[in-house]
């Protein structure tokens, strides 16, 4: 916002950066990283001699959800780098999925019907097994 506010786009009406938009994060020198925005409920990434791109995961979760599968190891197979757009990932379920899936669902446990089932729900099905 402060680079905005110093030296304004040259277009009123399409601004370089909004008040709408919340970084989440950003590389050390603050010339790539990625925003939520609040309008939409999207997240964008900005990156240096580039406008921002609305739109590159469809919300806060699905950002998450990628950030947790990479922390896990899993790879989307997009590796593009800051600011593309990821194709639609498929993995192949897990055997066990569908029957912690339903194991959850009869003991009170929020779980989508597909993606990463969280580690405290495959962890409570473990130790119910026992």
């Amino acid at each position: 916002m402060t680079l905005e506010e110093t030296q304004p786009s040259a277009e009123l009406d399409c601004p370089f950066w909004h008040r709408e938009r919340v970084p989440i994060t950003a590389e050390r020198d603050g010339l790539y990283g990625t925003f939520f925005d609040t309008l939409n409920e999207t997240i964008g990434t900005w990156a240096e001699a580039r406008l921002p791109e609305e739109g590159v995961y469809a919300s806060l979760f699905a950002f998450f959800q990628e950030a947790a599968d990479r922390l896990e190891g899993i790879s989307s197979g997009d590796w593009r780098g800051p600011g593309r757009p990821a194709r639609p990932r498929r993995f192949d379920p897990r055997p066990d999925d569908e029957r912690i899936r339903l194991w959850a669902r009869t003991n009170g446990y929020l779980v989508n019907d597909r993606g990463r089932i969280p580690a405290s729900i495959r962890e409570a099905y473990e130790v119910s097994q026992r």
